[in-house]
């Protein structure tokens, strides 16, 4: 009988994730499934790293590695999408603990030509400034992951369950083409 693994919330802690995953079983059945559910970036140093393992499973298990998009991983793209002054890049800067979940993306060369920055014109100018030098490294020097993020799907589905990130709306009468007031009802 297949498994139906499920992970999520890992916010770059790629050793924890290492060994969840030394627990799952893909190779004995190949009906099981992993379903990560999204939240594999911020707060930690390891978010590069724990992206590039999820992305890697999914590649090397096609049929049984799904994995969805999180609330972290959709402001990590806002973040790159961002207009030159939004303040969205503030926003989610100064949320990223000592830039860790940046500095886990972003090359030496450009954190060492943001530890010279000076803060001319204030602290929200500096900022816009090192986001746009992140930005830019992150889009040049990981384009193949930021495309492969911005396909994650929001939900998966069997016949008898759904695995999103963060939850759904009951209210909602239509997902994705799906009716769940009259298919659960």
């Amino acid at each position: 009988m297949a498994i139906i693994y499920a992970i999520s919330d890992i916010h770059g802690y790629l050793l924890p994730l290492e060994e969840a995953l030394a627990l799952v079983d893909l190779e004995s059945d190949k009906e099981n499934k992993l379903i990560c559910c999204g939240d594999y970036i911020d707060y930690s140093p390891g978010s590069y790293g724990t992206l590039y393992k999820i992305k890697q499973l999914a590649e090397n298990y096609p049929n049984q590695v799904i994995v969805l998009m999180g609330n972290n991983e959709q402001m990590f793209l806002e973040f790159l999408n961002a207009k030159e002054r939004d303040i969205w890049h503030v926003e989610w800067l100064g949320s990223d603990k000592d830039f860790a979940t940046v500095n886990s993306f972003s090359s030496v060369s450009t954190r060492e030509k943001i530890s010279q920055l000076k803060s001319e014109k204030g602290y929200h100018d500096l900022l816009f400034r090192i986001s746009r030098m992140i930005k830019e490294d992150i889009l040049k020097n990981h384009s193949e992951l930021v495309k492969w993020v911005r396909g994650l799907p929001h939900y998966y589905e069997t016949e008898l369950q759904i695995f999103v990130h963060a939850g759904i709306d009951e209210e909602a009468e239509d997902i994705g083409g799906m009716e769940l007031q009259r298919r659960f009802s």
